[in-house]
C-alpha cells in the first residue's frame, strides 16, 4: 500500500477544503467592527496568524461565528 507524501497529503486537503467552501452558500460580507486593541497585541496576534498560514480578519470571523453558535445564536 503506498502513502501519500506531505505534498500529496497537503494537496488532497487543500482540495477537500476548497470544495467543502464552494458548496457553502457564499455569505456577502457588508459590514465592518472597529475595535481598539493594544498594539502590541495586534502585531503579536497578525505575526502569529502569518506565520499559521491564515489571516487576522478570517480568525476573528471564525471566532465570532463560534462565539455566536455557542451562545445559540445564528
Amino acid at each position: 500500500m503506498n502513502m501519500p507524501s506531505v505534498d500529496q497529503e497537503s494537496s488532497i486537503k487543500k482540495g477537500s477544503a476548497k470544495s467543502e467552501k464552494t458548496s457553502k452558500k457564499a455569505v456577502k460580507k457588508d459590514s465592518q467592527l472597529i475595535i481598539r486593541i493594544n498594539k502590541e497585541q495586534r502585531d503579536t496576534f497578525v505575526r502569529l496568524c502569518d506565520e499559521m498560514d491564515t489571516s487576522a480578519a478570517r480568525e476573528i470571523r471564525l471566532f465570532i461565528r463560534e462565539f455566536l453558535k455557542q451562545h445559540d445564536h445564528s
